[in-house]
C-alpha cells in the first residue's frame, strides 16, 4: 500500500465539512499514485452525499477514468457535467479528450475539442497523441496544421507526436520540413526537439541542424 494514500485517507476522516477543494485534492492524489479505482469509489461517495461539483471535481473525476477505461462511468460523469450547466473550457476539456481517447473513441474526443471554448495548445496535443495511439495520424497531421494556422505554441509534446505521425506515415520529407521550417525563422530549441524525435535522421537533417546552431552562433 502506498504511503501516500494514508495522509490523504486521514485528512479526509479528520475533516469535518469536506468542501470541493478538499475532495478535488483527494482524487488528484489518487491519481497521481496510481490508485484510480478507490479515488473513483471516493468521487462516487462524494455524489451520493449530495454534494455540489464544480469542474475541477469533474476534471479529476474525467482523468480517474481514464486511467481505469471505465469509459462508461466516464460518460455517465460527461452527461452529469454537461446538465451541471458549466462551460467547457481547456482544463476540463483536457480531461474529457484523454478519456475519450484512451478509450478509442475518437470521434468523441474531437467533438469535446470542438466545444472546448478557449482551445489551447494542451487540448490540441492530447487529441493529436489521441489520433496518433489509435492510428490515426493522417488526421493528427491535419490537426497539428491546424493549430500552425491558429498561431498556437508548439510545445515538446505536440512535435515529438506530430514526427512520429510522418514516421508511422513513411513521411520523411514532411518531417524534414518540419526541421527545416524552424530552423529558417530561428526557432533552435524546436528544430533541435524535432531532430531528436526522429528515428533515422538523413543527411538533410543533419545538415539542417548543423546550419541552424552555425547561424545561432553567428548572430
Amino acid at each position: 500500500m502506498s504511503t501516500f494514500k494514508g495522509p490523504y485517507m486521514a485528512l479526509q476522516l479528520r475533516l469535518e465539512e469536506k468542501d470541493n477543494v478538499v475532495w478535488s485534492t483527494l482524487l488528484a492524489g489518487f491519481n497521481q499514485i496510481g490508485d484510480a479505482e478507490q479515488g473513483l469509489t471516493f468521487y462516487l461517495e462524494y455524489v451520493s452525499k449530495g454534494h455540489e461539483l464544480d469542474p475541477f471535481t469533474f476534471a479529476s473525476a474525467f482523468n480517474l477514468c481514464s486511467n481505469l477505461d471505465y469509459v462508461g462511468v466516464g460518460l455517465q460523469i460527461h452527461c452529469s457535467f454537461i446538465k451541471s450547466g458549466f462551460f467547457l473550457d481547456s482544463f476540463v476539456g483536457n480531461a474529457v479528450i484523454n478519456m475519450y481517447a484512451s478509450a478509442g473513441m475518437t470521434s468523441d474526443a474531437y467533438k469535446v475539442l470542438l466545444e472546448v471554448r478557449d482551445k489551447n495548445e494542451i487540448c490540441f496535443s492530447a487529441m493529436i497523441a489521441g489520433f496518433i495511439f489509435n492510428a490515426e495520424d493522417i488526421k493528427a497531421l491535419e490537426l497539428f496544421s491546424e493549430m500552425k494556422k491558429m498561431g498556437l505554441t508548439l510545445d515538446h509534446s505536440t512535435i515529438s507526436y506530430t514526427i512520429r505521425a510522418c514516421g508511422n506515415l513513411d513521411m520523411l520529407e514532411e518531417g524534414n520540413a518540419l526541421l527545416e521550417m524552424y530552423s529558417k525563422f530561428g526557432r533552435v530549441e524546436e528544430a533541435k526537439m524535432a531532430f531528436e524525435e526522429m528515428e533515422m535522421p538523413n543527411e538533410f537533417s543533419w545538415t539542417t541542424i548543423i546550419l541552424s546552431y552555425t547561424e545561432l552562433d553567428s548572430l
